[in-house]
């Protein structure tokens, strides 16, 4: 059986990075990339097209490719999300990565699944090193209240890694952190939070600290407030909390520890790509019965 994965591989920690180097490890399948931008020449022999989201929707694949399987990950941002919608009704089967977004289409008619975003053990892992940053925080300002919020961070916790940075070092701040910092953005009313930092930050085995989380019950990805991660509602909890956690090392580091141990046995790519094949044996016909990895 041989697949076809559409994404624009401009660098190497897109999602669909992750998800080709789990396929690429199966010997059931074969697996070949393609730039989104060449869709119109890529050959129509494939068993599967799957098109992961780059944030990129001048090209789509074309109708006669079938059947065809579209991984929606930006929908969370309000020019995207329009985008995405537009063209996620000419695929057969479409997974995202937020749960609002999954109900929308499901509206829609559209044939639609929620996966999402997860870890790489591989590249996002604990390492023994001195707890130097009492924040970790590996992104972008961002804007408007988000921006003063970041801002007022790196004025309060001066001993802190509140800044970009490249996706191989990741592992080594977050590690050497005793706070993961996690601020995901509101969409329609309700915060996505279950972005990919909130694995990440997990799989170093860092203690998560991130705004409520209204997209989804985290029950349902089982994970418990106050066990596993811990969640603020606004900025005076925040810093309320920032303030215990970093004066309770004991409490703090169980609770990373059993956010990791939770991460580690549901949320990596691996688990992932097995949920789509999943899926995919599901919804479109015996052909794919087979499909494992």
């Amino acid at each position: 059986m041989k697949i076809a994965l559409v994404f624009n591989k401009d660098r190497e920690d897109t999602t669909g990075c992750y998800i080709e180097r789990i396929l690429r490890q199966s010997k059931n399948f074969t697996t070949d990339h393609w730039q989104t931008k060449d869709a119109h020449i890529i050959p129509k022999d494939y068993d599967l097209y799957l098109r992961v989201d780059h944030g990129d929707y001048e090209y789509d694949l074309p109708g006669y490719l079938k059947p065809k399987i579209f991984w929606a990950l930006d929908t969370h941002l309000k020019h995207p999300e329009r985008k995405i919608m537009r063209q996620a009704v000419n695929y057969d089967l479409v997974f995202c990565a937020f749960k609002q977004a999954r109900d929308k289409m499901k509206k829609m008619g559209i044939n639609a699944h929620w996966v999402g975003f997860a870890c790489d053990p591989d590249l996002h892992k604990p390492h023994q090193v001195d707890k130097k940053y009492d924040l970790g925080f590996v992104g972008t300002d961002g804007k408007k209240y988000r921006y003063w919020l970041i801002n007022k961070l790196r004025v309060k916790y001066p001993d802190s890694f509140i800044a970009k940075a490249d996706f191989k070092v990741l592992d080594n701040i977050y590690s050497a952190s005793k706070i993961g910092f996690n601020y995901a953005i509101k969409h329609r009313g309700k915060t996505v939070g279950c972005n990919m930092r909130f694995f990440e930050i997990l799989c170093c085995k860092a203690f998560l600290l991130t705004n409520w989380i209204t997209d989804c019950d985290i029950r349902e990805l089982g994970f418990e407030n106050g066990k596993h991660l811990v969640m603020y509602k606004n900025r005076w909890q925040l810093f309320k909390l920032i303030n215990y956690y970093l004066s309770h090392e004991s409490e703090r580091e169980k609770i990373a520890q059993a956010g990791y141990e939770v991460v580690l046995s549901r949320h990596t790519y691996r688990h992932r790509v097995e949920q789509m094949l999943q899926l995919i044996r599901g919804n479109l016909g015996n052909k794919f019965k087979g499909l494992y990895l």
